[in-house]
């Protein structure tokens, strides 16, 4: 059984190469933004917002949560596993 905690969050994204090993290294990432200093609100005499906006710092951000080694033969199947799910949904979206 597979259970996902909310402390490791889906992640958005992957970058990696190969190491001093000659082994594959790849480092998941999930992306947020960062806390602003500030947060600018104008309002008129009605109490409608005319305005608002996040200090200039306000940026994404990109947080590694997990990596990974692995050796060619590894690469090699997790590169076979992945294909087959690839044509899986190519076939798919020719329907």
């Amino acid at each position: 059984m597979f259970m996902i905690s909310m402390q490791n969050p889906i992640m958005y994204g992957a970058y990696g190469g190969i190491g001093v090993s000659n082994e594959l290294i790849i480092h998941f990432y999930y992306e947020r933004f960062n806390l602003p200093d500030e947060y600018s609100i104008i309002i008129d005499d009605k109490k409608q917002t005319l305005n608002s906006e996040f200090s200039k710092n306000h940026q994404l951000i990109r947080e590694i949560k997990a990596s990974i080694t692995m050796n060619l033969n590894t690469a090699k199947a997790i590169y076979g596993w992945l294909g087959n799910y690839i044509k899986q949904l190519e076939e798919m979206n020719r329907t």
